[in-house]
């Protein structure tokens, strides 16, 4: 059973691009290209380790979680990220992700 976990200001921030990606055109829905390009600009300056390969761990977990939760690709492999990297996987999807929550051992922060 996963718990709540607590984030260090000493941790290291892992992003897979593609939850990179759907925060961006999040943004970009919201405020427009000009506005998205400028937070992207900022997020990319930020000390984000960021991971653009889906490796044979990634693809195979992303797709047992998918398989098994029915959930939106990007967290499949943001999950599969977490898990690879023993990680902590920061979201505010309450509703999509407790079931994972309930019944793997990713640990997660919840935000909102």
């Amino acid at each position: 059973m996963a718990s709540q976990a607590s984030l260090s200001s000493q941790a290291a921030i892992y992003m897979h691009t593609i939850n990179l990606l759907e925060v961006h055109y999040g943004f970009y829905r919201a405020l427009g290209r000009e506005k998205s390009g400028v937070i992207l600009e900022n997020v990319n300056v930020m000390p984000i380790k960021f991971i653009d390969s889906i490796d044979a761990v990634i693809f195979s977990e992303a797709s047992r979680l998918k398989a098994k939760y029915a959930i939106p690709l990007g967290d499949c492999i943001g999950l599969a990220t977490t898990v690879k990297m023993n990680g902590v996987f920061v979201t505010s999807d309450h509703h999509e992700l407790e079931a994972v929550e309930k019944n793997e051992t990713v640990k997660f922060f919840w935000f909102r």
